[in-house]
C-alpha cells in the first residue's frame, strides 16, 4: 500500500475530478454541447467552494456527488420502473456516508424544489395536477432512509442529545454570508477582505472562496438569456435557492425554513448551503 500521506492526497484529487465528470454527464443530460459541458465540469470541480472544502472532506466528498444526484433525479422523473429511483437513493446514500448531513439536506432540499416546480408547471401547461413527482420524490426518500437506516437511526440519537438544539438564533446563524460576499461569485478574494479587518469568530470563516470565475458567471447568465427552456429555469432557481440559504440570518427564506424545520438548528452555519 502506498503511505498515508500519498492515499489521502490521491483521495482529495479523486472527489475533485468526480465533482467534475458528474457535472460534465449531468450538463450532457440536460442537453448541453460537448464543449458546454466540459466547460461546466471543469467550472465545478475547480471553483472557489469545492477548493474551500479541501480543508474538510466530509463536506467534499458529498458536494463531489450532488450533480450525480441532480442527474439521477431527472432520470427517475422520466422513466416509470424504479431503477433511476433507486439509483437517487443510493447517490444520496454515498452523499450520507461521506460524513456531511449539510449536503444530503441541501440535495433533499433541491429534489423537493425540483417536485415542486415541476408539479406546479404541469398544472399551469396542462390543468394537470398529478402527484407524480411528489410521489417518485417519496420513494426515492423512502428507499433512502431504508438503506441508510443502520447510520441514521444511530444519527437521530445522536441528535437528540446534542447540545446544539438549544443554541441561540444568534449562535446558530452566526456564519451567515453577508449581502456583499455574493460579489465574490464574480470578483475574486472578496471575502478575504474580512480576514484583516474582523475576529475569526465575528466573521464568516467556513466558505474561504466563493469564486466562481467571472466568464464563467457571465457565461451562467447569459445562459438563462437565451436558453428559456426549463432546465435552465431549474438550475437558475436552484443556484438562487443556494444563495438563499446561504444567507442565513440576512435571507426570509432561510429564516421561514427554519421555522418550518426545527432541525435546521444543528446545522450551526448557514453559509454551508452555499
Amino acid at each position: 500500500l502506498p503511505s498515508f500521506h500519498w492515499a489521502f492526497n490521491f483521495y482529495i484529487v479523486l472527489h475533485l475530478a468526480l465533482a467534475g465528470f458528474f457535472t460534465y454527464c449531468y450538463m450532457r443530460e440536460e442537453r448541453a454541447s460537448l464543449e458546454a459541458a466540459v466547460i461546466a465540469g471543469l467550472a465545478f470541480g475547480m471553483s472557489g467552494y469545492l477548493m474551500s472544502t479541501i480543508s474538510l472532506t466530509i463536506a467534499l466528498c458529498a458536494a463531489s456527488y450532488f450533480p450525480l444526484a441532480l442527474l439521477a433525479l431527472r432520470r427517475a422523473f422520466r422513466q416509470n420502473d424504479f431503477f433511476w429511483k433507486g439509483v437517487s437513493a443510493l447517490v444520496l446514500l454515498l452523499q450520507y456516508l461521506a460524513g456531511d448531513p449539510a449536503v444530503v439536506l441541501t440535495t433533499l432540499l433541491v429534489y423537493a424544489l425540483i417536485a415542486g416546480f415541476k408539479t406546479l408547471n404541469r398544472w399551469m401547461t396542462h390543468k394537470d395536477l398529478s402527484p407524480k413527482y411528489i410521489l417518485d420524490l417519496s420513494k426515492i426518500v423512502l428507499t433512502f432512509l431504508a438503506l441508510s437506516a443502520f447510520q441514521t437511526l444511530l444519527f437521530a440519537e445522536f441528535v437528540a442529545h446534542t447540545s446544539r438544539l438549544g443554541l441561540r438564533p444568534e449562535e446558530s446563524m452566526k456564519w451567515s454570508m453577508p449581502p456583499y460576499e455574493v460579489l465574490g461569485l464574480f470578483i475574486p478574494s472578496i471575502s478575504d477582505i474580512t480576514f484583516y479587518t474582523q475576529d475569526y469568530w465575528i466573521r464568516q470563516g467556513w466558505l474561504a472562496n466563493h469564486y466562481c470565475g467571472t466568464v464563467i458567471f457571465l457565461l451562467a447568465c447569459l445562459a438563462l438569456a437565451v436558453k428559456k427552456t426549463q432546465n435552465a429555469k431549474h438550475l437558475f432557481l436552484m443556484a438562487l435557492f443556494g444563495i438563499l440559504l446561504s444567507l442565513g440570518q440576512y435571507s426570509p427564506v432561510y429564516l421561514l425554513l427554519r421555522e418550518a424545520f426545527p432541525l435546521l438548528e444543528i446545522i450551526r452555519y448557514p453559509q454551508r448551503f452555499f
